[in-house]
């Protein structure tokens, strides 16, 4: 299998790159990081399978998106929000990987996929894997692939949904006071580096304006 990865349409943040890995984004430590490509080399290098790759994945907590190449197996991740996104295809014996929808389009002369443009033009995006061209994919939020020699893997690393046996045994008190601890939590990580700056925040009115 012969590999292609094509980065650079993002133009909000620069890609992060090793000899043999692509990492865009940041880290949420204590505050807000933009890794260099050392703090990526060490996080991902030598990945063995893709149980190793989603343990490493999980252990960051950002918004981010990566692809790591290693003794020919290629391994990608976006995190749960899909900020980055990443889109690929497979094509006789090359896997081409990009930020650039519009480019592995050209390269493949991808056609329409019906179901995934009448999706976008609905919701604005088109669900599942599936894109607005028939030949190219997507990887979902919260989702590693591994591809090797002819066959693509996939699987989620997150899973947010929840039984009613985990949910009937705390009360709504309780539920109530994690949801605050969350919340603060986060809001605290995003403040902390901002202290001493001043924030212009556009308020739109929904719900999630009346929650900031």
């Amino acid at each position: 299998m012969k590999f292609e990865i094509f980065t650079g349409y993002n133009k909000a943040f620069n890609w992060v790159k090793t000899k043999n890995i692509w990492f865009i984004g940041y880290i949420l430590d204590s505050t807000p990081v933009v890794p260099d490509s050392e703090i990526i080399r060490k996080h991902f290098e030598n990945c063995e399978s893709i149980d190793d790759f989603t343990v490493r994945v999980n252990r960051i907590n950002g918004v981010f998106s990566v692809i790591v190449l290693n003794n020919g197996v290629l391994y990608g991740a976006s995190d749960s929000t899909r900020f980055f996104p990443l889109f690929y295809a497979k094509k006789d014996d090359r896997f081409l990987i990009s930020d650039d929808i519009y480019l592995l389009q050209a390269k493949l002369k991808a056609t329409a996929d019906l179901t995934g443009r009448m999706e976008f033009l609905t919701a604005a995006f088109a669900c599942q894997s599936r894109t607005v061209f028939s030949q190219i994919s997507q990887i979902r939020p919260a989702e590693v692939i591994y591809v090797r020699s002819e066959s693509v893997g996939r699987k989620y690393y997150l899973n947010f949904s929840v039984t009613r046996a985990e949910l009937i045994h705390v009360s709504k008190s309780e539920y109530e006071l994690q949801l605050e601890r969350k919340l603060k939590d986060a809001f605290d990580r995003v403040l902390k580096p901002l202290e001493g700056h001043n924030i212009a925040l556009p308020l739109s009115g929904g719900l999630d304006s009346r929650l900031i």
